[in-house]
């Protein structure tokens, strides 16, 4: 079985420069402007970290004031805080975990308004558009800043822009649930970025198709799948081939991916069904598959190496994420009332202590065979923590942390 992709060629644009509007209320140990520049870098890796801060003794779990109160958001590198912006309205900066990241050092923003989104940088607006969209892949390229947006007022309709000019759109696409893979669902490979969608038609008899399509640098292909597919699960791209995770009707609803002209079958059992498929490349051409399996009333948490042997947890435990990178993997997972208790990373396990909160997959980041974790407390007056090979460092930080990344 194979696949068919026809692939026009990619061409790269142009570079713009990107050019910011200074924040006089943003606080920054670099002075004004909220610059981040590493001239003291120091040896081995950086971890940065952010974080939503709030006055002290506000219930910020609770957040009855949520879009009123003096909230911040922080960022820190190696537990130090570098920088600190206001967040509201009058700011145009969202203390919500999916508006803002941390791309090499520097503390991006987006926020929507009634009719605009606004793209910002450590505390500076770059450039607004026409349109609330919401951010599902973020990709800083030298001078371009790359965005997939959703509308956010419908869940479809999808703009690829480059510093804020569309590039490519579908009013009618939509886009597979994001993971918090650094770019999110935009992803670069050979040069190219590439990112996957697809649209939804009604059949007359009440049935919903799915036509989905791969958009490299702006330019869109349809899937053509091969007989017996019946549903793309996931996509992605990585090692210069498109990999599908898809449903075949091979005396059942059988779990089978395809990279490149390859397919692979993945054992479920017979009768069995999945759901939350993802797919997770490991670099080398590699890659991983979560998910779950169910049979009759009984959900397994799933996972299949790159050898497609799977690993079965528990009935009653979710896997909370999993993370692959340049040869390593990692996975959380968590008990039913919904704490994560225990990470694996390359096999070795720990427990984690007490009961904590995980705000989204960008509180956690495999770097080096390290995972690097950041979690609140359920205990709002203890401090936030990252938790890196067994050891814990707190974060001095009234609030939650909402992302980890890694610069070497």
């Amino acid at each position: 079985m194979g696949l068919a992709l026809a692939l026009a060629g990619c061409d790269k644009g142009d570079g713009l420069g990107l050019l910011g509007r200074s924040r006089a209320s943003t606080e920054s140990r670099r002075g004004s402007g909220g610059r981040n520049e590493e001239d003291d870098h120091p040896e081995g890796p950086c971890v940065w970290l952010s974080g939503v801060e709030f006055p002290a003794a506000y219930d910020w779990q609770r957040d009855t004031a949520y879009g009123s109160v003096d909230a911040r958001l922080v960022l820190f590198r190696d537990g130090e805080r570098r920088l600190a912006i206001p967040a509201g309205e009058n700011h145009h900066v969202s203390t919500d975990p999916d508006m803002h990241r941390i791309v090499g050092g520097h503390l991006y923003t987006d926020y929507s308004s009634g009719e605009a989104t606004y793209i910002g940088r450590d505390g500076k607006e770059l450039f607004r558009f026409d349109g609330r969209e919401m951010m599902a892949g973020f990709l800083v390229r030298e001078t371009e800043i790359w965005t997939l947006g959703l509308d956010r007022d419908t869940g479809r309709g999808i703009t690829l822009r480059k510093n804020g000019e569309p590039v490519f759109t579908d009013p009618q696409g939509r886009l597979q649930a994001g993971d918090g893979r650094e770019g999110g669902l935009l992803q670069e490979d050979d040069g190219h970025l590439y990112f996957y969608y697809y649209q939804e038609t009604r059949k007359n008899g009440g049935s919903v198709v799915r036509n989905w399509y791969q958009v490299c640098d702006g330019r869109a292909e349809n899937l053509l799948l091969p007989q017996g597919v019946s549903t793309i699960l996931d996509a992605c791209r990585t090692g210069g081939k498109t990999i599908l995770a898809t449903l075949t009707l091979n005396g059942g609803r059988n779990l089978t991916v395809l990279h490149g002209n390859e397919s692979l079958a993945y054992s479920t059992g017979v009768g069995d069904s999945v759901r939350g498929i993802r797919i997770l490349p490991a670099g080398g051409g590699k890659f991983y598959i979560k998910g779950e399996i169910l049979s009759g009333t009984q959900v397994r948490p799933v996972l299949w190496d790159p050898e497609g042997v799977p690993t079965f947890l528990q009935t009653g435990t979710t896997i909370l994420d999993a993370f692959a990178e340049s040869g390593h993997f990692a996975y959380l997972w968590t008990n039913p009332q919904g704490s994560p208790v225990h990470c694996v990373v390359d096999g070795f396990g720990q427990s984690l202590e007490g009961r904590n909160h995980y705000i989204s997959s960008h509180c956690a980041r495999l770097s080096g065979g390290s995972l690097y974790l950041a979690l609140p407390p359920f205990d709002q007056n203890a401090k936030p923590f990252l938790l890196k090979d067994g050891v814990r460092q707190e974060i001095p930080l009234y609030g939650y942390l909402t992302y980890v990344s890694i610069t070497r």
